[in-house]
């Protein structure tokens, strides 16, 4: 048996939701695809390290990992499954389990749509990883690069809007959304 775990964040959720797409689309087989929820591992007991969360100058919130702290690091943690990734052994029970961060097929994804449109005039981030995730974003450009996209780090830094240099045959954005206002629309809007 395998099965897939995709790390989820809830400042990601659009990330896994593509990460989960894409798996099911293509992987050759239908195969047990999971999120691997933070709050979960804790409330079943299996995840006791110390984590704290802290708002940091920008204003973002930052998660802390107080057992990582050392001299040269301050023990930040870019997403809740950083190192709960290390549990899915145990959660998956048995068979083969594959853990991947919610960006891992997004940059598969993201090559493909490229080679059908014939290139790509921009790439725009929205949602948990417009608004919180500056080095999802680093990763992910420094791929496209073979597509033009040169990143101004300063700019990715302070979440945009553009993080894209000037240069830049392509451009990159920073777009903050609001997905629960949205879902509330369309709902409402399907109930009328």
């Amino acid at each position: 048996m395998i099965s897939v775990w995709i790390g989820f964040d809830p400042r990601e959720a659009a990330a896994f939701a593509v990460a989960r797409h894409s798996v099911r689309r293509n992987l050759g087989r239908q195969v047990p695809i999971y999120g691997l929820i933070l709050s979960q591992l804790q409330q079943d007991g299996l995840y006791r390290r110390p984590m704290r969360t802290r708002v940091n100058g920008d204003g973002h919130i930052e998660m802390i990992d107080d057992l990582s702290i050392r001299v040269d690091y301050d023990g930040r943690v870019s997403t809740q499954h950083a190192i709960a990734r290390f549990l899915v052994p145990h959660v998956a029970g048995f068979g083969w389990a594959l853990f991947m961060d919610g960006d891992m097929l997004v940059r598969r994804e993201m090559g493909s749509l490229a080679g059908a449109l014939g290139g790509l005039d921009a790439i725009v981030f929205t949602a948990g990883i417009g608004q919180h995730a500056a080095t999802i974003r680093e990763r992910i450009c420094h791929d496209a690069a073979w597509l033009g996209l040169e990143l101004d780090a300063g700019a990715n830094g302070k979440g945009g809007p553009r993080i894209s240099a000037g240069s830049s045959r392509i451009s990159a954005w920073a777009i903050p959304t609001n997905e629960e206002l949205m879902i509330a629309q369309h709902t409402l809007s399907l109930l009328k």
